[in-house]
């Protein structure tokens, strides 16, 4: 009887164990994890804290100053929604899902999260 009594135990905890695991992969994170960067920073896989998955491509150092000093207008100020579209548009792809984020369609509170992983991976300073 106990062994039957630790062997139910240990397939209970089995259980418990497994379902942590996997509400902890399907849970979002409190902030973007970079999964993978290549050798040299063009491309980097971000979990990002709507609990998908993205592949951000880099566009080159030109492109990235150019959309840079676009996004700044002495008469406007910032216009970080120019940056940003052109960093959906042309930087970041879903990974495993059809989810493509654009300033219009993503949560409101997931906007200053978006943009400072933008101005970072721009500047080549995501780690």
């Amino acid at each position: 009887m106990t062994d039957n009594t630790n062997q139910e135990t240990a397939k209970t905890d089995k259980k418990i164990a497994k379902n942590s695991s996997q509400d902890a992969e399907n849970s979002a994170p409190s902030e973007p994890i970079l999964e993978t960067i290549d050798d040299d920073a063009k491309v980097a896989q971000i979990y990002f804290v709507d609990g998908r998955r993205y592949k951000l491509q880099h566009p080159g150092n030109r492109k990235a100053l150019r959309w840079r000093q676009e996004s700044i207008s002495l008469t406007e100020g910032l216009n970080q929604d120019k940056l940003m579209d052109k960093f959906f548009k042309f930087c970041v792809n879903p990974v495993d899902h059809g989810f493509e984020p654009t300033l219009d369609v993503i949560e409101p509170n997931h906007v200053e999260v978006w943009l400072h992983v933008a101005n970072r991976f721009l500047k080549w300073e995501l780690e």
